[in-house]
């Protein structure tokens, strides 16, 4: 059943503008409390300052990081970014404040600067890494703070931007809306080892747990993670891993500990030293060795000096003559040895007369060698025989050999490595 209402003619013109203008009204009181409520938002939100970030070693990437905090503070709903730019080295030293400042001449900054909130921190280089420390001063309220380390090679706009947004969120304690819909982010599970040493575990540059007993178990995102363990008296062990959902990945790190380069090269010094000492006195004993075939050839030309048959033709000949150029001429001596058999232990006698002048010259440079190297190495006590044998086996050494025939003599020096 319908029921049509119907309207006289003459009441239109009178009721018509009524309702238009009611409706008008309504409409305009909508929207001034529209605006009203977004004026008085703004007038709820705290002021919040950004103080330049300091650095001493990444001045300008401290520089476009306090730009891209300040972009990310003016998108905080409650806070409200305050224009100016402050350091907080420079109001530290005009308000006599300790460095880093205490709680005291921390409000005192906030008055001068007009703040209720602010942030400050510090930005410093390791290597190829950067670490960020920022502060959030906030009146009435206990100070809070976060760490963020990340590559200093990936310091675009778009990361900077992204670590400024997340530096804020832990700092301010913002925290995203989903909407109820929303599907559930998907996670995985890292499981990481780290020999068996209790530390801090750092997840995309900040902190995200400690390892005990070198071993921790997290939940993270889908997707690539730089995953770092930092360990006191260790250098930071750095990886990458790919999460899977509803999987396990495996990483396995191992901290170097600090120290491990000198003493590497304090071993190599002992080396070094252990080395010079083992060729200093080889250098010694080979220098013995030429002295003792010096001492041979000087008692081999006594012994032909001395010979029977080198005395009987030497007695047969004039004193202002020389036995040896006389039997080089074949002259004969009567009831003694042949002229060739005199010829002969000349020669024998000339070659071991030079060979005295080779052997004790050769013998004196390598003592002498030998002696220099030793007094010149620090703390190097005179090794006894049997160390020396061993040492002179596992170092390099100069092996000579002396061959000696009736005709000819000769050396044979080999190096041992």
């Amino acid at each position: 059943m319908v029921t049509r209402l119907e309207i006289p003619n003459w009441v239109t013109p009178f009721v018509l503008p009524r309702v238009v203008k009611g409706v008008s009204a309504g409409l305009f009181a909508l929207a001034a409390l529209s605006v009203d409520t977004r004026a008085l938002a703004a007038e709820t939100s705290q002021p919040l300052q950004v103080l330049a970030v300091q650095s001493d070693d990444a001045v300008d990437q401290a520089q476009a990081l306090t730009l891209a905090l300040k972009s990310s503070a003016k998108h905080q709903s409650s806070f409200k970014l305050v224009p100016g730019d402050y350091s907080l080295e420079v109001l530290s030293l005009a308000l006599g404040c300790a460095d880093p400042p205490d709680d005291p001449c921390l409000a005192k900054i906030g008055a001068k600067i007009k703040a209720e909130a602010f942030i400050w921190g510090s930005l410093g280089k390791d290597g190829s890494k950067l670490d960020l420390k920022l502060n959030l001063y906030r009146q009435g309220e206990p100070n809070r703070g976060t760490e963020l380390r990340f590559d200093a090679n990936k310091v675009g706009d778009d990361a900077l931007a992204a670590i400024a947004d997340r530096a804020l969120a832990t700092l301010l304690a913002v925290k995203g809306h989903a909407s109820s819909d929303e599907e559930t982010e998907e996670t995985g599970r890292l499981l990481l080892s780290a020999d068996d040493l209790d530390g801090q575990v750092i997840i995309d540059g900040a902190p995200a747990g400690d390892i005990r007993d070198g071993h921790a178990q997290l939940e993270l995102p889908v997707g690539d993670h730089d995953v770092s363990v930092r360990v006191d008296g260790y250098r930071d062990a750095e990886g990458t891993i790919t999460i899977s959902a509803n999987k396990r990945a495996l990483l396995r790190l191992h901290p170097e500990k600090m120290g491990t380069t000198h003493a590497t090269h304090d071993e190599s010094e002992a080396d070094a030293s252990s080395s010079n000492t083992s060729a200093g006195w080889g250098a010694i004993i080979v220098g013995g060795v030429f002295a003792a075939a010096g001492v041979y050839a000087t008692l081999r030309v006594n012994s032909i000096n001395h010979d029977a048959d080198f005395s009987s033709y030497r007695a047969g000949i004039p004193g202002d003559q020389d036995a040896c150029v006389e039997a080089n001429r074949d002259v004969m001596v009567s009831g003694a040895t042949s002229p060739d058999r005199i010829s002969s232990l000349c020669s024998q006698s000339k070659t071991f007369v030079a060979l005295q002048y080779v052997f004790f010259g050769l013998g004196a440079i390598s003592a002498g060698t030998g002696a220099l190297i030793l007094l010149t190495n620090d703390d190097t006590p005179p090794p006894k025989s049997g160390s020396l044998r061993a040492g002179r086996r596992q170092s390099a050494g100069i092996q000579p050999s002396v061959s000696v025939g009736p005709h000819s003599a000769g050396i044979d020096l080999r190096l041992r490595f």
